[in-house]
C-alpha cells in the first residue's frame, strides 16, 4: 500500500511538473511573439503596401508572419484590409499562402533548445521542418493552379477565388457590442503574467497595413461613392487611441473616450476632382506617427517602446530554453517502460484522427505555434515519430484559420470574409489532396528527416536555414518582384539578379553533390557525437561495443605477442655451424 501511495504521490508531482514549466513555456512563446511585433510591427504592416504581383504577395506573407510571429495576426491584417478595400481578395490569396509558411519558423527556434544531444536535436529538427516542407509543398501547388485558372478565366479570379466568392455571399455582418475577436481560454490564462510585462496594439499593426493617411486613400477607396453622394468618405483608424487634434471629425479626446477610434475627413470632391484639405491630412499624419505598439505592462508604464521589445525577446527566449529543458527533464523521469508505450501509442495515433485532434487543439488555443512548438519537444524525445506529428501539424493548419473568420465577421465587407475562407479552403484543400496518398505525404517527412540529418552534421545548419529560408530568400525574391516593374533599367538589373541568382544555387548544387563539397563541408563544419553533450548514465551502442571490442583487441595483441617471443626465444638456440648445418647449442 505505502509503495501504491508513493508511486501515486510521485506520478502527481512529475504531472505538476510538466504542467507548471508547460504554463511558463507558453507564456514565453506569448512574450516571444509579442516582443517581435513590438520590435517589427510596423515594418511588417508597411510590408502590405508594397505588393502588386502574386510573388511579391507571397513573400510579403512569410516576412510580416516570421516578424509579427503569428500567421493568425498576419491573416487577421489581411482580412481587416481587404475589408476596408485597400487590399484586392486577388493579391491577397498570395499573402494568406506565404503567412502559412512564415508560422512554423517558431517551432523551428524551439527545436534548437534541444542542441545538446545529436538525436534529440535531429529528432526535434525533423519534426519542426516538416511542417514547413508541407506547406512549401501545398503552396508550390496551389499557387501556380490559382494563377493559371485565373489566366484562363480571363483574369477574373482562379479556382479558390471562385469557390470562395460563391461562399461570400451568404456573408452576413457581426453588429453589435459583442463582435470584437474571441480570445481562446489559454491566451487568457498567460496573458494573466505576460501582459503584465508587454501588451501589443495590434490594431497599430492594422494602421501600418491600411497606410498613412495620403491623397492616394481618397483616390482608391474613401471617394469610390463620392459620384453619387458628393461626399468622400472619413479616414478611419483602427486603434482605439483618441486624437488630440480638435480637427478630428470624431474621437477628439476633448469629446470623446480615451480609447476612442479617432476619424479626419481630409477627402474633398468637388465636381469630379478629387484633392486633399492638407491642414485636416496633416493632423491626420501626427495622429498616425504618434502611435504606441506597447499599450500596456510594466514597459509602457516605463515609456519603453522598441527597447521593450528587445528585453521581452532575450526573457522570453531565456523562458524558452529553461522551461523546455525542465520540461524534458521531468518527462524523461515518467515517460520510461509501460508508461512510455501507453504515451506512444495514444500521441501515435490514426493520422485522421490525429488531424481532427490537431484542429480541435488549435482552435482552442487559437495559435498553431503553441500546437506545433508544444509537440516539437516530443518528437524530440521520441515520444511522437515524425510521421505522428505531420497529421497534427495538418490539423492545426485548419485549425488556426478560425482566427481569420472571427476577424472577418467584424467587418462590414463580404471581402473580407472571402479571404478568410480563403485560408480555410487552401488548407483544407491541401490536405484532402495530399494526406490521402502515401507516395505524396512521405515526401515532406523524407525531407524533414533529411534536414533533421543536417541539423545532427551541422551544429550551426538549423540558424542557417531560418535566415536563408524565412528571411534572405523572401527579401531577395520581394526586392526582385517589385524591381521588374520600376521601369526598363530596373528591370535589366532584376534579370541580371535572377540570373546571378540561379547560376549561383547550380554552381554549389554542383560541387556540393559533383566535387565532394558534403565532405570538405563535414570536415570544417562537421560534427561528430563527441561535440554533443551525451545525457547522463545513457551510453550508445557503439560505447557499449567499444570497450569489449577493445579487449578482445587486447588478448589478440598478447597471443600474438606470447607467440613473437616464443618465436625469439627459439631462434636464439639455434646457431648455423661451419658447414651450414644447423647445430644445436
Amino acid at each position: 500500500m505505502d509503495c501504491n501511495v508513493k508511486a501515486w504521490l510521485k506520478g502527481f508531482a512529475l504531472f505538476a511538473g510538466v504542467l507548471f514549466f508547460l504554463y511558463w513555456f507558453l507564456v514565453g512563446l506569448a512574450l516571444l511573439g509579442d516582443g517581435f511585433k513590438v520590435i517589427a510591427g510596423d515594418s511588417a504592416g508597411s510590408l502590405f503596401g508594397s505588393v502588386d504581383n502574386p510573388i511579391a504577395g507571397l513573400m510579403v506573407g512569410i516576412l510580416a508572419t516570421v516578424l509579427v510571429q503569428s500567421s493568425s495576426t498576419t491573416t487577421s491584417i489581411i482580412v481587416a484590409a481587404a475589408g476596408a478595400g485597400v487590399l484586392p481578395v486577388e493579391q491577397g490569396i498570395p499573402m494568406v499562402m506565404g503567412a502559412n509558411i512564415g508560422t512554423s519558423v517558431t517551432n523551428t527556434i524551439v527545436s534548437m533548445s534541444f542542441v545538446g544531444d545529436r538525436e534529440q536535436y535531429r529528432r526535434a529538427f525533423s519534426g519542426a521542418t516538416v511542417h514547413d516542407m508541407f506547406n512549401y509543398m501545398n503552396v508550390i501547388f496551389w499557387l501556380p493552379v490559382e494563377l493559371i485558372s485565373s489566366a484562363i478565366n480571363g483574369g477574373n479570379g482562379g479556382v479558390l477565388f471562385l469557390m470562395t466568392e460563391a461562399m461570400a455571399q451568404s456573408f452576413e455582418e457581426c453588429s453589435g457590442d459583442n463582435c470584437e475577436d474571441w480570445e481562446g481560454p489559454l491566451k487568457t490564462i498567460t496573458a494573466a503574467i505576460s501582459k503584465k510585462i508587454i501588451s501589443v496594439d495590434k490594431d497599430v499593426i492594422k494602421d501600418f497595413a491600411y497606410g498613412r493617411p495620403a491623397l492616394s486613400h481618397c483616390e482608391d477607396v474613401l471617394c469610390d461613392d463620392a459620384a453619387s453622394t458628393g461626399v468622400c468618405d472619413p479616414y478611419v483608424f483602427h486603434q482605439k487611441r483618441c486624437a488630440e487634434s480638435e480637427l478630428a471629425l470624431e474621437g477628439w479626446c476633448g469629446d470623446s473616450k480615451k480609447k476612442a477610434k479617432a476619424s479626419f475627413d481630409y477627402c474633398v470632391y468637388d465636381n469630379g476632382v478629387i484633392s486633399v484639405n492638407q491642414t485636416v491630412m496633416e493632423a491626420a499624419r501626427d495622429h498616425f506617427n504618434s502611435y504606441k505598439l506597447n499599450k500596456a505592462g510594466v514597459f509602457a508604464d516605463a515609456g519603453l517602446q522598441r527597447e521593450a521589445g528587445i528585453i521581452t525577446l532575450v526573457l522570453s527566449l531565456v523562458m524558452l530554453i529553461i522551461s523546455l529543458l525542465c520540461m524534458v527533464k521531468i518527462l524523461g523521469i515518467a515517460v520510461r517502460g509501460a508508461a512510455e508505450d501507453v504515451l506512444k501509442k495514444a500521441l501515435n495515433m490514426n493520422g485522421y484522427l490525429a488531424i481532427v485532434v490537431g484542429c480541435g487543439v488549435t482552435m482552442f488555443v487559437q495559435s498553431s505555434s503553441i500546437t506545433t512548438s508544444v509537440l516539437t519537444p516530443l518528437v524530440a524525445i521520441d515520444a511522437l515519430s515524425v510521421e505522428g506529428m505531420l497529421p497534427l501539424t495538418l490539423g492545426a493548419n485548419i485549425g488556426t484559420t478560425l482566427t481569420g473568420v472571427l476577424a472577418s465577421l467584424v467587418s462590414d465587407s463580404s471581402t473580407g470574409f472571402q479571404l478568410a475562407m480563403v485560408h480555410v479552403m487552401f488548407n483544407v484543400l491541401g490536405v484532402v489532396m495530399f494526406y490521402p496518398l502515401p507516395v505524396i505525404r512521405a515526401i515532406p517527412i523524407r525531407a524533414a528527416k533529411n534536414l533533421g540529418n543536417l541539423a545532427a552534421t551541422f551544429k550551426a545548419f538549423p540558424i542557417f536555414y531560418i535566415i536563408m529560408l524565412f528571411f534572405v530568400y523572401p527579401g531577395v525574391i520581394l526586392g526582385i518582384s517589385i524591381g521588374i516593374q520600376m521601369g526598363t533599367g530596373a528591370m535589366a538589373g532584376c534579370i541580371v539578379a535572377i540570373i546571378l541568382f540561379v547560376v549561383i544555387h547550380v554552381l554549389i548544387a554542383f560541387w556540393y553533390n559533383r566535387r565532394n563539397g558534403r565532405a570538405w563541408l563535414e570536415r570544417r563544419f562537421g560534427l561528430s557525437d563527441d561535440d554533443f553533450t551525451k545525457p547522463e548514465g545513457e551510453d550508445t551502442k557503439a560505447d557499449v561495443e567499444a570497450p569489449q571490442l577493445s579487449k578482445a583487441t587486447v588478448e589478440n595483441e598478447d597471443d600474438d605477442s606470447v607467440d613473437a617471443q616464443r618465436e625469439s626465444s627459439d631462434s636464439s638456440n639455434e646457431q648455423p655451424g661451419a658447414n651450414g648445418v644447423v647445430a644445436q647449442v
